[in-house]
This record gives structure tokens, C-alpha cells and sequence, in this order.
């Protein structure tokens, strides 16, 4: 009897766990991740958290995705990089934040399924081209920010998330 419940309980796992595939009550297929991101893109309600940045020198830094991000609510953008450990740095979380308003907003869908914005933010202290990809396979995105002022491009790597789902800490922006 043991054996059996066992049995029993861990093929019930297996399939709570098992992705779902398929038609919904409606007779519509679920949703796709490239659909998802998406709708979620032009919601303008996000957040990316970054778990890597690249630097302007190429330099390829792991870092928290609690400090490093964007996010986007309706035309207020927040662009954070946060890479200094054990500093507080000049937003007292570790790096730079900056804060501005979008404009020239175009959401795409190449060939390959890949979902791709590009945005201007523009602020006191940021005035930068932002492109952002997630591929058609998942909520991971790139993020690549040219700044207007200089040549120094900054990309970051992390997870698309609603911005209600969104763990992110914002230092003092500038």
C-alpha cells in the first residue's frame, strides 16, 4: 500500500510539473513564450532583470538581478547598473540609476520568431537608444543601451517579468 501511494504521488508530480501543451477550454492554443513577451512588451509594464552586464570595455560581469535592470511602466523608463560588490556607489546601491521618459517605441517580430523593441529614454541624466530582444524560446531578453552622449554601449542579460512580479531595489537616481 506504501509502495503504491508513492507510486501514485510521484506520477501526480510528474504531471503537475510537466509543461502543457494544447488547446484551452476555448479550442485556442495556449499562448506561446514569444506571444507572451510580446504582449508584455506592449503593455509597456516590465522589468528586466539583469544577471550579467557587459561593459563598455567588454568586460562580462555576473551581478545581482535585485540591483541590476530596466523597467519600463507606461512612458517612465528606469535604467539601473549596479555592478560595484561591497560599494555603495553614487546611487547607494552599487552603480548608476537613471530615469526618463520613452519615445520612438517599435516592437518587431523577425523571421526567426525573436521579438525585438527599440525605444529612446530620454531624461535629466540619460538620453540613450535602448533595443531590446527575447528570443521566440523564453522570457530571457538582451538589452543594449547606447547612450547619445558617448560611444560606450552597455548591454545587459536577465529575465523579462511583469513589472508586479518584480523584486527590484532602486537606488537614488540621477
Amino acid at each position: 500500500d506504501i509502495m503504491k501511494n508513492l507510486v501514485l504521488t510521484m506520477i501526480l508530480a510528474a504531471l503537475l510539473m510537466a509543461p502543457v501543451y494544447g488547446q484551452d477550454g476555448n479550442g485556442k492554443g495556449e499562448a506561446t513564450a514569444v506571444e507572451n513577451s510580446r504582449e508584455l512588451l506592449e503593455k509597456m509594464d516590465f522589468v528586466i532583470e539583469a544577471d550579467r552586464v557587459v561593459m563598455p570595455d567588454g568586460e562580462n560581469v555576473m551581478v545581482s538581478s535585485i540591483t541590476n535592470f530596466i523597467s519600463v511602466q507606461d512612458d517612465n523608463a528606469v535604467i539601473q547598473i549596479s555592478p560595484l560588490r561591497g560599494s555603495s556607489g553614487p546611487n547607494g546601491v552599487g552603480g548608476l540609476t537613471v530615469e526618463g521618459t520613452t519615445s520612438k517605441i517599435r516592437i518587431s517580430l523577425d523571421k526567426r520568431n525573436n521579438v525585438t523593441m527599440t525605444m529612446m529614454v530620454s531624461g535629466i541624466s540619460v538620453s540613450a537608444f535602448v533595443t531590446i530582444t527575447v528570443p521566440e524560446d523564453g522570457n530571457r531578453a538582451v538589452v543594449r543601451i547606447d547612450p547619445s552622449y558617448n560611444m560606450e554601449d552597455i548591454t545587459m542579460m536577465g529575465t523579462l517579468v511583469p513589472s508586479g512580479m518584480s523584486d527590484v531595489i532602486q537606488g537614488q537616481t540621477y
